[in-house]
């Protein structure tokens, strides 16, 4: 019998006779006594879901930053020449185009990769599918600093990623096109 457990004896009573061929076993119940829930307890609950709404509401607001900085960074375009970056379409094309769009961009660099080259070789994306990268360049572009970027550019990031490229160095890849692209918009004048 464990610890707060009361035992219900269901035997047969003593003056009754039991025959085990026609009489159903006797059962012995064990009755748990309710749970009560202590001040303590329901204190520390109370705190856990506070913190937990806190969390929700932090991941929210990130949520909501995010979505405000992706609006910042695309600019209203007032001719198409604000969608390129030297000469190649950038982060502000990549803002507007459809999921479909986007898979056929990638799609289409992969393949014109491939005609290009004189020699067989592999997918530019071998190892990931195109929505991986769609998603990659989607998070590249969330960052407004990298939207005057090229997408062929932002291609290559994200396939330095994916192939383990140490983070290090990635950032410094990255910092070497950001200030490319400002360059090249100031030297345009479509900043």
């Amino acid at each position: 019998m464990g610890v707060g457990l009361r035992t219900v004896d269901c035997s047969w009573p003593k003056h009754a006779r039991y025959n085990r061929n026609t009489d159903p076993p006797p059962l012995n119940y064990e009755i748990k006594p309710p749970q009560v829930e202590t001040l303590g307890d329901a204190l520390a609950k109370s705190r856990l879901r506070e913190a937990q709404i806190r969390q929700l509401q932090l991941e929210n607001q990130q949520k909501q930053s995010l979505i405000e900085r992706q609006k910042q960074a695309v600019a209203p375009v007032t001719d198409s020449s604000d969608l390129r970056s030297f000469g190649l379409y950038n982060g502000r094309l990549w803002a507007i185009f459809t999921k479909g769009e986007k898979t056929w961009y990638v799609v289409g660099f992969n393949e014109g990769l491939r005609a290009g080259s004189q020699e067989k070789i592999p997918d530019y994306f071998a190892s990931v599918s195109f929505g991986d990268v769609i998603s990659a360049v989607d998070r590249f572009y969330s960052e407004p600093e990298n939207i005057l970027i090229p997408v062929t550019d932002s291609l290559m990031v994200v396939r330095s990623a994916f192939n383990g490229m140490p983070p290090e160095e990635l950032a410094k890849y990255v910092a070497d096109f950001r200030r490319a692209s400002i360059s090249d918009a100031a030297r345009t004048g479509k900043e």
